[in-house]
């Protein structure tokens, strides 16, 4: 039966030819294996302090956390890492989206007022014919995404085709793109979160708080470990 590290790594190969995904492939490979040498040292740690006879449960666990701590760095790299891939892809989401129209131009925004006013007074599924498709106009469609739903008429399912399809439009293949990177990156967050229930499960943090303050306690101050981060994602 394949492990859980074997499910994940086999669903992140789907992507190991997708130049845009490299940095994502990396530190899913650098949390995966974090992962397995915490495990594996501190199984190798826990069996020697067993046998120390002159130890207490107390004392036991604090020689545990005084070895985990050496990679609890790894742990926040892998943290950071994560946060700074999560908040590119945002604000590359964010960069794609349609933009307004030029308010300043008094004559075309009375004409979109006037189309919006048009589909307020047509049955949903007509105004969807008008809005969506190949040969949708853009200047109809810049109108109902200009202002909130009830300005038009339209609904919720309506707004997110239109505004896919100006992406789509200004933006070729941008949306299967992102979309493929939204996937990448959740198998990047699972990764993550296995290596923090690794670590904590080792050291017995009783929750993610213990675990996040004992991160911060051992590696200190990370501005430059930040800075690093986001040098090599720009690369």
């Amino acid at each position: 039966m394949p492990t859980l590290e074997d499910t994940l790594a086999d669903r992140m190969k789907r992507f190991e030819h997708i130049g845009c995904l490299k940095h994502v492939r990396s530190a899913f490979d650098a949390a995966i294996n974090t992962h397995l040498t915490v495990r594996s040292s501190a199984q190798d740690v826990a069996a020697k302090l067993a046998k120390d006879n002159r130890l207490t449960p107390i004392g036991r666990k604090d020689k545990m956390h005084e070895h985990v701590s050496k990679e609890a760095h790894r742990v926040a790299r892998a943290q950071k890492t994560f946060e700074q891939i999560k908040r590119r892809h945002v604000e590359e989401l964010a960069a794609v989206q349609p933009k307004a129209p030029d308010k300043t131009d008094v004559a075309a925004a009375v004409a979109r007022s006037d189309l919006r006013s048009m589909l307020r007074g047509m049955q949903m599924a007509k105004a969807a014919q008008l809005l969506i498709g190949p040969e949708a106009d853009a200047i109809l469609q810049a109108a109902v995404l200009e202002l909130p739903n009830y300005a038009s008429g339209i609904n919720d399912e309506i707004r997110r085709i239109v505004t896919e399809q100006v992406i789509e439009r200004e933006h070729p293949g941008a949306l299967a793109e992102l979309e493929q990177k939204a996937e990448a990156i959740e198998l990047l967050g699972v990764a993550v979160h296995v290596l923090e229930r690794t670590f904590r499960e080792v050291a017995e943090f009783p929750n993610e708080k213990f675990l996040n303050d004992f991160i911060e306690k051992s590696v200190g101050d990370t501005s430059r470990m930040e800075s690093e981060i986001a040098s090599e994602l720009a690369a």
